[in-house]
């Protein structure tokens, strides 16, 4: 929590801190902070063919990911859950498809929101056909897929590694969805998704600090590889930050530019969503499953 806590506001600091010592490239870090805070940021405009109205702080966010990839450097999308990360990204696509049709996108994300993303995908961004490989798909269905694999395309972390063409192509853009899911830098998955080219890189989570500190090493180490030092400078930096909290400042400083994080509570960024409301309803246990419960209870 405390560590939540210490990246809570990322993305709307101001702070300047270029000194950067405590990790290994401080020269190119800080060579690298200044040219992207020193250029200057351009409007975007959304395309026609994007069928939705964004809410200011999305289209914010819109022109911050247009920004920081046109920059040349990877994003991490950090919102609340209920801000509209997705949306904002659908606009980002959306653009993207417009200035080439034929970019290749390929979107990673958990077996559970596919429906969802394909859902979205139809309703906002009907000119973005996409090809959705899973496993859930029939032989035929699948193969017909992998056809067109180099278009856009919709997957899953289960299927990435299972998938010679999604391996082996080269991604214009290449975009996870809750992307703590590669929080672990020695895990089979997070290795498979570090290993596709891509020339651009974005990342979508709510929370990118779930258990400590390694997580925020291994998201940047796909976003913006040598941001954060090697896996072992930055464990002894964080070692040092219980002696010397000023670090967390430091870090804050270094990862700002490349992430945007709001937060649903405040109020200057969403103002109209309506308070938490939780009703407490009670179940009663099937016949079967008090069998049961008892059983294991003895």
């Amino acid at each position: 929590d405390a560590l939540k806590q210490n990246f809570a506001g990322s993305g709307n600091s101001n702070e300047e801190d270029e000194s950067l010592n405590a990790i290994s490239n401080s020269d190119w870090i800080s060579s690298l902070l200044r040219d992207i805070r020193g250029t200057s940021k351009q409007n975007f405009t959304l395309p026609q063919s994007f069928c939705a109205s964004l809410r200011p702080y999305q289209t914010a966010g819109y022109e911050w990911l247009m920004h920081i990839t046109q920059s040349g450097f990877g994003a991490c999308l950090a919102d609340d859950m209920g801000l509209g990360k997705t949306i904002q990204v659908l606009a980002f696509l959306e653009s993207l498809r417009a200035q080439n049709p034929k970019a290749k996108v390929l979107l990673v994300v958990p077996s559970s929101l596919l429906g969802n993303w394909q859902k979205e995908c139809s309703k906002f961004t009907p000119q973005l056909h996409f090809s959705v490989l899973h496993a859930s798909a029939g032989k035929k269905e699948l193969l017909a897929s992998k056809q067109s694999v180099l278009n856009f395309c919709i997957t899953t972390y289960s299927m990435v590694g299972k998938i010679e063409e999604l391996l082996s192509a080269q991604w214009d853009a290449l975009i996870l969805d809750e992307a703590q899911a590669i929080k672990n830098p020695s895990a089979k998955q997070t290795k498979v998704i570090k290993s596709l080219d891509a020339k651009t890189k974005i990342a979508l989570t709510g929370t990118p600090v779930e258990n400590d500190l390694t997580n925020l090493w291994s998201l940047f180490d796909f976003l913006n590889k040598g941001l954060l030092g090697s896996a072992s400078e930055f464990k002894k930096f964080c070692k040092n930050l219980s002696e010397s909290p000023q670090g967390y400042s430091k870090l804050k400083s270094m990862i700002n530019p490349f992430m945007l994080r709001r937060l649903k509570t405040d109020k200057t960024i969403i103002s109209d969503l309506p308070e938490k409301m939780e009703i407490r309803d009670y179940v009663a246990l099937t016949a079967k499953q008090k069998t049961l419960y008892k059983k294991y209870n003895h």
